[in-house]
């Protein structure tokens, strides 16, 4: 049997809890909508003027901060390699682009973008990067 003050602490919190579930399923449909509805055309806008500083303008790699960044040991990704590309789901860049990269202990070295672009702008960065890997024999 649970004493008097656990069974008010649960009953506490259901008030909280039903607030967080209605944005939890608002919130949702806006995820879903955004990925299977972002914009390449303006991701490519988006990715040239962000991106192609390091991963270059073709995204393999190779933008003029690219050396730079191989120099410390942190090449930039190249979005054309289709092999380790295709390996990760597209909430996975989702987050690398939002929220960065960064090795535990250390400084990010790919910036977050989360604060700069709008869930919309992100995905649309998503599905441009998705036609950069696309297989050329599909």
């Amino acid at each position: 049997m649970s004493n008097p003050i656990q069974q008010r602490h649960r009953r506490d919190q259901w008030p909280c809890l039903i607030p967080v579930c209605i944005l939890l399923l608002c919130w949702v449909p806006v995820w879903v909508y955004a990925a299977e509805h972002g914009n390449a055309e303006q991701g490519q806008h988006l990715y040239h003027h962000y991106c192609a500083a390091c991963h270059g303008t073709e995204g393999t790699g190779t933008g003029r901060n690219a050396p730079y960044l191989e120099h410390m040991g942190r090449a930039p990704r190249d979005h054309t390699d289709v092999w380790y590309m295709n390996q990760l789901s597209d909430s996975e860049l989702y987050r690398a682009i939002s929220e960065g990269k960064h090795r535990d202990g250390e400084p990010p070295f790919m910036p977050w973008w989360g604060y700069t672009l709008t869930t919309e702008q992100i995905w649309s960065l998503v599905a441009f990067i998705r036609r950069l890997t696309r297989d050329p024999t599909d």
